[in-house]
Parts: C-alpha cells; sequence; structure tokens
C-alpha cells in the first residue's frame, strides 16, 4: 500500500477513529468494556479541551477563528496574517476527512470565497465539478509523494488542479522538506515578526500553508492563451 499511498495507516487511523467514536462515547456507558471506552472518552474531551484553547490562544492573537462549515477546504483551519492567506491547520489529517465525507453527503462544496457550488443533481451543468472529481482528487492528495509527483509533471497540473509553469522548479520542489518550504512561504508572506509564530508550528509538524487570495479550487488555473495571427504572406 506504501509504494502508492502516502502514510495508508494514518489514514485508516483517522477514519476509524471518527467512526468508532460514537461507540466509544456509548461504550463508556453501557457494555461489559465500561473503563476502556471511559479512558478513550476521556482523552477524546482532553483533545477537545486542548484544541479549544489552542484556538482561543491563536483568535486572541492573530484575530482569527476556525471555519464552521465542513463542505469547506478551510474547515477547522485559521486563516492569518495581514491579507489573512496564512493557513493554520491544527486537526492532523482529521479535517481532510470530515470535509470529504461532508462533500460526499451534502453533494456540495464551498469554496475558498464563500461561495456553496452543487456538485451533483439534476440541474448541475456535466462540464462543472462533480462528485467524481472530488473523490478523484482526494485520492490524489493521498498518494505517496514520488507518484504524486510524476503525475504532477506528466498532467502539468497538482492535484488541485492548479497549472504548473515550471515543471523542473516543481520537480526540485518536490524533494524540499514540507517543514522549510512552509517556513519560507510564510515568512516571504508575513515577514518578522508575524512570520516567526506560524514557522515555529510548522517545524513542530502542524500544517501550515500560504493561499493565493483567488484560491477557490474550483478547477485548473492556466495560463492565458497567446493570440495568433496569420502572417500576412499566407493570405
Amino acid at each position: 500500500m506504501t509504494t502508492v499511498l502516502w502514510a495508508p495507516r494514518l489514514l485508516l487511523s483517522r477514519i476509524k477513529y471518527i467512526t468508532n467514536m460514537p461507540g466509544y462515547v456509548v461504550g463508556s456507558v453501557t457494555g461489559q468494556s465500561k473503563a476502556v471506552n471511559r479512558a478513550i472518552t476521556g482523552e477524546v474531551l482532553r483533545q477537545a479541551a486542548g484544541l479549544a484553547a489552542y484556538y482561543a490562544i491563536l483568535a486572541q492573537y492573530f484575530g482569527a477563528t476556525p471555519e464552521p462549515d465542513p463542505r469547506s477546504t478551510k474547515f477547522g483551519r485559521l486563516s492569518t496574517g495581514i491579507k489573512k492567506r496564512t493557513i493554520l491547520d491544527p486537526l492532523s489529517g482529521f479535517g481532510q476527512v470530515i470535509t470529504f465525507a461532508a462533500r460526499l453527503m451534502s453533494g456540495e462544496r464551498k469554496t475558498a470565497t464563500g461561495e456553496i457550488v452543487k456538485e451533483r443533481g439534476p440541474d448541475v451543468n456535466p462540464f462543472q465539478r462533480s462528485t467524481f472529481d472530488t473523490m478523484v482528487q482526494f485520492g490524489r492528495s493521498k498518494l505517496n509523494p514520488t507518484l504524486g509527483l510524476g503525475i504532477d509533471l506528466i498532467s502539468r497540473q497538482d492535484f488541485m488542479g492548479n497549472y504548473i509553469p515550471s515543471r523542473t522548479k516543481h520537480f526540485f520542489s518536490g524533494f524540499t522538506p514540507l517543514a522549510l518550504k512552509d517556513v519560507y512561504e510564510v515568512m516571504d508572506e508575513e515577514g518578522i515578526p508575524r512570520g516567526i509564530l506560524p514557522s515555529i508550528l510548522a517545524i513542530m509538524g502542524e500544517g501550515v500553508q500560504v493561499w493565493d487570495d483567488a484560491e477557490s479550487y474550483s478547477g485548473p488555473k492556466m495560463p492565458s492563451t497567446p493570440s495568433f495571427k496569420i502572417p500576412s504572406s499566407l493570405k
């Protein structure tokens, strides 16, 4: 599995954690394994309290609040910085699974600009992004980095559909440690001192990204097509 997917056990653990949670809560009250289920439920509550404290502290520091809509790519993330383009993700992979499930169940997605877009139904344009595209995008985002990089270079699009202007630059960026790449982008975007805290979080393993202003993830961003004129000698 690891030859195709990146950290398949991590992905599976996130899915099992979410789907088994109701059973742990109910089992802490009834059933034969009350002690075990109570211990697990207690750990979950402590994690939830820690996450709430995290949000409160960063909301005070950055003046930002997490996105509450699970259909949004920004679900559970904080938009920080002067231009609100620096994104902090403390959910450790849970947010991606929740967003994927919410989009599959609702047939809708919320873009980065706040627009609610339907992905299936009788009124949906067959040429726009569909639920199947969401499934493909999620699967591609979980590919082994080497395999994913190869697909990027062949298709000249990353897994979000963004056009890759330079294959050489994208190739070498694929071998750059994620933490260093995140720190560089954050410091370039925010500078000192605002970029220091996000950079520290990135080094410690938190998801930190800098998004474009117009990033709505609704499709590929292709370069403009150059105009073509028929030479006068051929007219």
